[in-house]
Formats: C-alpha cells, sequence, structure tokens
C-alpha cells in the first residue's frame, strides 16, 4: 500500500478539481468562422432585402400620389375649359384685356388650347400661334411631350352686382369683393353677354370693382375704339348696361406641360397661369409634380351630335375644335429616386387612353420604377 504525503494529497485533489483546459483546433475556428459569416451574410441581405422593399413601397406610394394630385389638377380643369358664364355665344363675349391676343394666356377666344409633341416649330391650336408665345427666360418644353391650354370663368369666385349700373360706368357695386383683389382678371356676366376685364382698384369697403383702362398690366383697352359700343362712347364702356344679379367671376388661364427645371434629365409637370400680383396681372410659373417622363393627350370629335366621340386625335389633327367633346390624357410618371440593383429595361407606349397616337418612350435602363396612367373627361362646354 502507497502513502501520499500531505503535499501530494493536496496536488492530486488540484488536479482532479481543476483539470488542464484545451484549446479549439484551427479546423473548429475555421468552421465557427464559415458558420458566423453565413449567419452574418444572411442577416444583411434580409436587412437590405426589407429596406428595398420599404423603398419601393414607400416611392410607389409617392408615385400613386402625384399621379392622383396631377390628374385631379387636371380633370377639374378640363371639365370647365370654355366656361364664361351662362351666356353660350361667343359672338356676345367681348375680351376687354389689352394684349390677349390668340394663343396668349389672356385670350378668352380659345377655351381648351393643345400642343402636339413640342418642337422648336411647334403650335398652340386651334390658334395657330408659336409654342413659345408665353415662354419666359430659360424655360424649354420638354421635346416629344404635349401641352394643354384651358381657360374658364371660376363658378367659386363669383360674386353679385347689387344694383343697376349704366353701360359707360368704371364702377361695379358687388355684393362682396369675395377674394377679388387689384390686378384681377374678371368676367361680368349674365346670360345675354359677358364682358372679359381687368379689376384696376377693388374698394372692399365700399363693395366697389372699378376697371378703368389705361392703367395696370396688361389692362384693359379703350372700349370706345376697340368695340364702338351703340349709344357708348366712354373708353370704360361695357357692352350693355347689366342689372341686379349678374356676377363678377375670376377668369382661370392655366398651361399645362413637361419642363426640365434643374437639369437633372428627369423633367417634371409644370403649369403657367394668370394671377395678379401688385395690381397686375403677371404670369406665374408653377412646379406641379417631380418625375414625369410623358404627357400626351388626345382629343375626341364628335361628328355626330350625340355628345359621344367618333374619333380621337392629337392636337394637330382635329378637324373642328368646336366637335371636340373628350379629351383623353397618359402620363407617364417615374419614382425619381433611384434605389436598389434591380434595372428598369421596360420601353412604354405612352398614349392618352386606347389611341394609337401616343409616344414610343425607350428603355431608360435606370433604377427607377415607371408607371403609365390615363384618364377620359367630357368637357361640360362646348368649345
Amino acid at each position: 500500500m502507497t502513502f501520499l504525503n500531505k503535499n501530494q494529497g493536496i496536488r492530486a485533489n488540484r488536479v482532479r478539481a481543476f483539470p488542464r483546459s484545451k484549446g479549439f483546433t484551427l479546423v473548429e475556428l475555421l468552421t465557427a468562422l464559415v458558420i458566423g459569416s453565413v449567419l452574418m451574410l444572411g442577416a444583411i441581405t434580409i436587412m437590405v432585402n426589407s429596406k428595398d422593399a420599404y423603398e419601393t413601397q414607400d416611392d410607389l406610394a409617392r408615385l400613386q400620389e402625384n399621379a392622383r394630385f396631377a390628374m385631379n389638377l387636371l380633370l377639374k380643369d378640363i371639365r370647365m375649359a370654355g366656361y364664361f358664364g351662362c351666356n353660350v355665344d361667343p359672338d356676345k363675349t367681348f375680351d376687354h384685356i389689352d394684349n390677349g391676343g390668340a394663343g396668349n394666356l389672356f385670350d378668352s377666344g380659345f377655351g381648351l388650347e393643345g400642343m402636339d409633341n413640342y418642337d422648336n416649330s411647334a403650335t398652340w391650336e386651334p390658334s395657330g400661334v408659336d409654342a413659345d408665345i408665353d415662354a419666359i427666360a430659360g424655360l424649354t418644353y420638354l421635346a416629344g411631350s404635349d401641352g394643354l391650354t384651358v381657360r374658364y370663368l371660376d363658378p367659386a369666385s363669383a360674386v353679385s352686382i347689387d344694383e343697376d349700373m349704366p353701360q359707360p360706368s368704371a364702377e361695379m357695386k358687388v355684393s362682396s369683393v369675395g377674394n377679388l383683389v387689384d390686378g384681377q382678371v374678371v368676367a361680368i356676366s349674365d346670360c345675354s353677354n359677358t364682358d372679359i376685364i381687368q379689376l384696376t382698384n377693388v374698394q372692399s369697403g365700399s363693395l366697389h370693382l372699378q376697371h378703368n383702362s389705361g392703367s395696370g398690366i396688361p389692362g384693359n383697352v379703350n372700349s370706345n375704339t376697340e368695340f364702338n359700343f351703340s349709344g357708348c362712347n366712354a373708353p370704360n364702356c361695357l357692352s350693355k348696361a347689366y342689372g341686379e344679379g349678374a356676377q363678377v367671376l375670376s377668369m382661370k388661364a392655366v398651361r399645362y406641360f413637361l419642363y426640365d427645371d434643374d437639369g437633372d434629365g428627369n423633367p417634371s409637370l409644370h403649369r403657367l397661369l394668370v394671377a395678379p400680383s401688385g395690381g397686375n396681372a403677371v404670369t406665374t410659373l408653377q412646379k406641379l409634380v417631380d418625375g414625369v417622363d410623358s404627357l400626351q393627350i388626345t382629343y375626341g370629335e364628335d361628328t355626330t351630335g350625340n355628345s359621344i366621340a367618333d374619333t380621337y386625335g392629337t392636337a394637330d389633327s382635329v378637324t373642328n375644335w368646336s366637335n371636340v367633346s373628350t379629351v383623353r390624357i397618359g402620363m407617364l410618371l417615374n419614382t425619381v429616386d433611384e434605389y436598389g440593383q434591380q434595372i428598369n429595361t421596360t420601353a412604354y407606349t405612352v398614349a392618352a387612353g386606347n389611341s394609337v397616337n401616343g409616344e414610343d418612350f425607350p428603355a431608360q435602363n435606370d433604377r427607377r420604377r415607371r408607371r403609365l396612367f390615363t384618364a377620359t373627361v367630357l368637357l361640360r362646354n362646348p368649345q
């Protein structure tokens, strides 16, 4: 029998209580690294895919909202195009605005005008004037896309004449001035006549509206020399003596088109509109919606008198604008932002409705998503 001394027994107990630790082998370390890398790669992939999915849904939602906003603006204006009061006789509409020539935004001769595939020779139809008539410094319409002009009187702005007025009067007594301001282009109208004028002085206290000639921009013409209305030889004559109950309505004139305002190659929907400023009526440029690749518009002509369009064509091919009963719009929008790895290689034919008069939009090979939107709107007022 072997006996351990005291120190040997303590060392033996320590060995049994604390066995010697062994390290990982190289194979085990490499295996752990591979497994960890796979798990990390999976987590990163899930995060990237989730981020791409979120950005896709967010940008597509923004695209849908942009399309809805743009279409609502266009459709609302198109429905009202050509409304110049309850008077439906164009021969009884008298435009007193100076420099309100054909094609100009101030011109009331056409409630609806179109431009087909802008280039240097494009024209607004049916006036036939140069498409750049209202161009401001640095403005260039997007080549190959269409434009649309609408003009009408806004019923929501109407205020009533409060007392009968003589024909040569430069003042109109109204029940309320509403939102009317100096320099605004308006019309005084009843169901027999309409006179389009510019307000030179809005007196909210006394509820008077003045329309003197020879002041303001663009200003009112001298009615005595321009129209020579019977029985009236004053420069501020109207076509008739309007009575109580006639209405004063603001005129809305707006022109829609595409324009690359920042030069990044991604155009936006813009509009030019007439608005009062500092006592004058000026043309103002407004940016509406980013990321509109193409705008195409066709016009439906009713040749049988049943208020149903028989044929559709571009602005240049309309044979009789008095027969235009519907307008079709096609807009191709993109998500503006580029993201993810997916390349958009899709080519589009941007057509208004199922019209064949569309624009071939080639694949851009970028990382933007695109959607085509179309709408057809019925005109409420004859052209």
